[in-house]
């Protein structure tokens, strides 16, 4: 019985080990899970418009960052390819979207942004979301920051204009946890699909 005990205790500890959380061999190739909701609705973009390697023809919006993306058809993970870029560099490059503020008013929104660079707007700007709330990794940051925020590896940036805490709560909980995936930081879940190196020659890919 005591033999028991002893071999209960050293399957945990093997099972410990094996969920421990592992270095990013890439620091260069960072990701980080992401999720937009507006009018109680998840945006989706998951579509291949959206996806690294998506057209890039005159018809085509959406000017896909060189070293911000999008792949394989998931929608809720972006990669960074080059420390420090921001965000919102990844929002109007790839979703075509950005970031409003009235600092006056202390009000952010959401707006539709295919054309302008960051920290641009259109001569007239319609809001797509009312009062935007932003979190990363759970907490509640001001949402004008985001544009600028340069995200770590495996962060979860959650943006939402709802207003009522428990639907927030609801949404919170439906980010996915799929970045370590692709960092290689919990290996225990497998290997992430293949990906071609895509980096700036002064910060090459670790292979």
């Amino acid at each position: 019985m005591k033999h028991s005990g002893y071999l209960i205790v050293g399957l945990l500890l093997l099972a410990a080990c094996a969920r421990e959380a592992a270095v990013n061999p890439d620091s260069n190739h960072t990701h980080a899970d992401f999720a937009i909701w507006t009018a109680g609705e998840r945006m989706d973009f998951s579509g291949e418009e959206f996806m690294s390697g998506s057209s890039q023809d005159a018809e085509h919006l959406n000017a896909i960052h060189t070293y911000l993306h999008l792949h394989d058809g998931n929608g809720d993970v972006v990669h960074r390819h080059k420390p420090g870029l921001m965000f919102g560099e990844f929002m109007v490059s790839n979703l075509g979207l950005n970031v409003v503020s009235n600092r006056v008013e202390n009000t952010t929104c959401l707006v539709r942004d295919k054309i302008h660079a960051l920290g641009e707007t259109s001569p007239i700007v319609t809001c797509i979301s009312g009062n935007l709330r932003a979190f990363v990794n759970g907490k509640e940051v001001p949402a004008f920051d985001i544009p600028e925020y340069v995200f770590n590896d495996v962060d979860m940036i959650f943006l939402t204009d709802s207003t009522d805490e428990t639907v927030i709560q609801n949404q919170l909980s439906q980010l996915t946890d799929d970045a370590c995936l692709y960092s290689r930081t919990c290996p225990w879940r497998g290997d992430p699909p293949t990906e071609n190196c895509i980096a700036d020659p002064s910060v090459p890919c670790v292979e």
